[in-house]
């Protein structure tokens, strides 16, 4: 069991090591390119997309919401639950401005 653990540290150390190896590469690549972007460096292709992530103020959520029963439903924020609420128009994304 000892010798497990030992490999299981070893390989914990060798994984944190290539994160960041693998963060530090990463923003070498984002930092010659501007938003989106596909270019081709040999037999290797760079594409680059910009995603919009949103997190959510239960508080300022909670404001937003017209019908108390439904802060109820959602008792937490959630983007997926968020998203669906905008695609049924239970709310709209104008009520929602500010609450990320």
């Amino acid at each position: 069991m000892e010798e497990k653990l030992k490999r299981y540290f070893e390989l914990k150390k060798l994984a944190a090591e290539v994160n960041e190896e693998l963060g530090k590469l990463r923003n070498e690549l984002l930092d010659g390119h501007d938003g989106i972007a596909k270019r081709a460096y040999g037999d290797y292709i760079l594409k680059i997309n910009v995603q919009d992530r949103r997190e959510y103020s239960d508080d300022k959520l909670q404001e937003a919401f017209p019908d108390p029963a439904l802060w109820r439903l959602m008792s937490t924020h959630d983007a997926g639950k968020i998203a669906g609420l905008v695609k049924l128009a239970v709310v709209t994304e104008e009520q929602l401005r500010h609450t990320y």
